[in-house]
């Protein structure tokens, strides 16, 4: 839009140097006569070339205008469906959910794993800085960053693996993700306990960010668990490199398609979905019509308790 419009600017005062020209030039050799003559010309000229610049900025103010109320009245409709389709899908299902990057831009995602039913028993967040560090040395990375070895130790807790996952900390022996909040290099909020059933990684694309996430994924596969790596609109290496490690993942978490996915994922839809070439589809379509079962891949979690408590 602000090239069309720059567009025409320069178009418009390109028209008005030419003929400016046109006329000095005309009027010096041809007498005052034909300057005269040439400047009605040329006010004729602009003001048909103004009306038509008034015309096409009209136009393009009502595209602009109406592709804004399509775009709220799309908006208005997800809002308004997107409960309907995933009310119900992961009642009681624990999740521990990890993000990798901005944690400004998961609370639409957060909030519907809320709407399913889903407990989120523990959010642990994982700044850029940090995650630098998994895949380059703490030198390069600074000292706020994670190796790879702290992010399998988080990981490996966060999935309930504690073996191994404990650490030299000051005075005492801590837990991975305790020793890790202490020193700033991450947040953590909620609880350990009870163990959760699927671990959600969500990554802002930076560099490092696609170790971290396939390192999370594999450790909590390792101890059992579900795991879904997402990532907001478009396509980028933390994606390619989870789907490369056989890990389910959701392209647009942070739009209303790709918070469906997710949480049809980890109903037990494993896959990926997306917008991208890469994707099985947009979302998964295996019962996204049917009531949400008490059944289900989850459901033999759920009655088995989930693992340790």
């Amino acid at each position: 839009m602000g090239q069309d419009y720059r567009h025409l600017a320069l178009l418009s005062m390109a028209v008005f140097l030419a003929l400016g020209l046109g006329i000095l030039l005309g009027g010096a050799v041809l007498g005052p006569d034909f300057l005269a003559t040439q400047q009605d010309k040329a006010i004729s000229q602009l003001t048909a070339e103004l009306g038509r610049v008034r015309q096409s900025l009209a136009e393009m103010a009502a595209a602009q205008s109406t592709a804004t109320v399509d775009l709220e009245a799309e908006r208005s409709f997800s809002r308004a469906v997107l409960p309907l389709l995933v009310r119900g899908r992961l009642e009681g299902v624990r999740l521990a959910v990890v993000l990798l990057g901005d944690d400004r831009l998961y609370g639409e995602p957060l909030e519907t794993l809320g709407e399913a039913g889903a407990v989120v028993t523990s959010v642990t967040t994982v700044p850029h800085s940090a995650v630098a560090g998994a895949a380059a040395s703490a030198a390069l990375a600074g000292p706020r960053s994670l190796d790879a070895e702290s992010v399998t130790a988080m990981a490996a807790e966060l999935s309930g693996g504690v073996a191994g996952a404990r650490t030299e900390a000051g005075a005492g022996n801590q837990s991975a993700i305790e020793a890790l909040a202490r020193s700033g290099r991450i947040k953590f909020t909620g609880s350990l306990e009870p163990v959760p059933q699927a671990i959600v990684v969500m990554v802002e694309e930076r560099a490092g960010a696609e170790r971290a996430a396939v390192l999370l994924g594999e450790v909590a596969l390792t101890g059992g668990l579900q795991v879904v790596v997402g990532a907001p609109a478009g396509e980028g290496e933390a994606l390619l490199a989870a789907r490369r490690a056989g890990l389910s993942t959701v392209e647009g978490v942070d739009q209303a398609y790709g918070r469906v996915a997710l949480v049809l994922t980890l109903s037990g839809q494993a896959g990926n979905f997306g917008r991208g070439p890469a994707s099985d589809s947009l979302i998964p379509l295996d019962g996204l019509l049917d009531q949400p079962a008490t059944g289900g891949v989850l459901e033999g979690i759920k009655g088995q308790g989930g693992g340790r408590q």
